[in-house]
């Protein structure tokens, strides 16, 4: 997949690679590595945003934060996913 979104230039189809890539790390079992991943692909989709693979991404990241108790990171990226907004860093709340 690399070697045809690599060059392409498009940031959906290195938003697609990204995630990808994620979900097989995620089946792996390497989670950290699979998070990593579909922030880059939050970055790509942060150019040229489709609102349905933004959404997944979302979900797809909400639910690996959720899985290593990240539950204030996960609540954020699965709100996000819910209401179709534009990623943005969570506010830290005390």
């Amino acid at each position: 997949m690399h070697r045809r979104t690599g060059g392409s230039g498009n940031p959906n189809a290195i938003a697609a690679e990204h995630r990808s890539r994620g979900l097989l790390a995620a089946a792996r079992g390497a989670t950290e590595e699979a998070i990593r991943s579909l922030e880059l692909a939050l970055a790509a989709q942060a150019q040229r945003t489709l609102p349905y693979e933004l959404g997944r991404t979302l979900l797809e990241k909400g639910t690996l934060e959720r899985r290593v108790r990240r539950k204030r990171a996960a609540k954020h990226s699965l709100e996000q996913a819910l209401t179709g907004q534009r990623p943005s860093k969570p506010t830290v709340r005390s």
